[in-house]
């Protein structure tokens, strides 16, 4: 007869990371940008978006961010930048985009997206002939395993609407 002893080893594999349980506490900073700060419905059919994420604190495991916008605009695209590292997107809902970074999200890295919106006159105007919102409010929120300093992990910005029409007199 044959008998085998066994152990239990627990094992701590080294992240770098200063938690004395092996924890990492990232530090995600989220901005939004536009590329024009009014859109003319009528005459504008496109709105670029550039979302910049950074870490400034220890490595950032689980991380992914959503997009949220109202659903009078319609998601086209999303294009990453030649610095970014990898990440996925699709689009969530018809009001939301769901991305996931690599892991892990390093220290000092940089994901820059631009998010492509189409804009159409009668998603605004909802058949009453005149637009229906001041702005377009566009969010974006991330999420990580452990972050230091979530109240900046969401950002909002806002785009003005106008009305494009075409008025000829003549006299």
């Amino acid at each position: 007869m044959w008998f085998f002893a066994c152990c239990i080893h627990q094992a701590r594999i080294d992240t770098g990371c200063k938690a004395e349980d092996g924890s990492c506490y990232s530090n995600l900073i989220v901005d939004v940008s536009f590329d024009k700060n009014l859109v003319l419905i009528g005459n504008d059919t496109v709105i670029q978006m550039k979302t910049t994420m950074r870490n400034l604190g220890e490595l950032s495991f689980n991380t992914s961010f959503l997009v949220h916008y109202p659903e009078e605009v319609l998601f086209n695209s999303f294009k990453p930048s030649a610095i970014s590292e990898q990440v996925n997107c699709a689009q969530f809902n018809n009001t939301a985009i769901y991305c996931m970074l690599s892991d892990p999200f390093y220290q000092r890295m940089v994901v820059e997206l631009d998010f492509l919106f189409e804009v159409f006159r009668n998603s605004f105007e909802k058949n009453t002939g005149f637009v229906s919102l001041p702005a377009l409010e566009i969010g974006v929120t991330a999420v990580t395993d452990n972050d230091t300093s979530p109240a900046d992990n969401t950002v909002s910005r806002n785009v003005s609407l106008a009305a494009y029409t075409r008025v000829t007199l003549q006299v």
